[in-house]
């Protein structure tokens, strides 16, 4: 499947323009660095569990004390 994706573009290059292929050569790139940059970011970010987000998410709980009674009185 990939190789032939590969041949259809090849395909369109060959019809492009000097002016076009640098379009395209400086979109390819712009893709790989983009992805590149996010492997990096998710490998660097620090892996929690559930329990630890939710644990924080939670930390301020007693913001939402008496909700219901001031909600619905």
């Amino acid at each position: 499947m990939i190789e032939s994706i590969r041949n259809e573009i090849a395909g369109y290059i060959h019809g492009l323009s000097e002016k076009q292929l640098r379009q395209v050569l400086r979109y390819i790139r712009e893709m790989s660095s983009v992805q590149s940059h996010k492997i990096n970011f998710i490998n660097t970010q620090k892996k929690c569990t559930f329990v630890e987000e939710y644990i924080g998410g939670v930390s301020h709980g007693s913001l939402a004390a008496d909700i219901d009674e001031e909600l619905y009185g």
